[in-house]
């Protein structure tokens, strides 16, 4: 149970949460996600089975559901949480730099795609 307080329209109020009322309460946001995922999984033309690491960027990467709904979207696959966030964002930068300058500087393909900023989804090919 959670204990959130806060202001609204000049009213003080304080109520608890538990995480199943959470769940229940974002239910639609939660699946929008995993629709973002299948969009871009779609637009960059690859089967889910292609992805070889899911990085958790992001404050709500760290909710528990969401977390359990991308392991079953990957069939089971381990979330990666080792990789600095800031640092992945910074690789997503340049990754989409890449593409848009035509290509990603060593002759790979690289396959990208993105839904509103909340979702972005990139592959390189194994380098030797």
């Amino acid at each position: 149970m959670e204990q959130h307080s806060g202001t609204f329209d000049g009213i003080d109020f304080c109520t608890a949460i538990t995480r199943s009322r959470f769940q229940e309460l974002n239910k639609g946001l939660f699946s929008k996600c995993i629709d973002a995922l299948e969009k871009c999984l779609q637009d960059a033309k690859m089967d889910r089975s292609l992805i070889e690491d899911v990085v958790l960027v992001g404050g709500s990467t760290r909710i528990p559901k969401v977390q359990s709904m991308l392991r079953e979207f990957f069939n089971g696959k381990e979330l990666c949480r080792t990789i600095n966030p800031d640092e992945a964002v910074a690789y997503g930068a340049a990754i989409h730099a890449s593409v848009l300058s035509g290509g990603n500087g060593n002759g790979d393909e690289v396959a990208y795609g993105s839904v509103r900023r909340h979702a972005a989804l990139a592959w390189c090919p194994n380098q030797e």
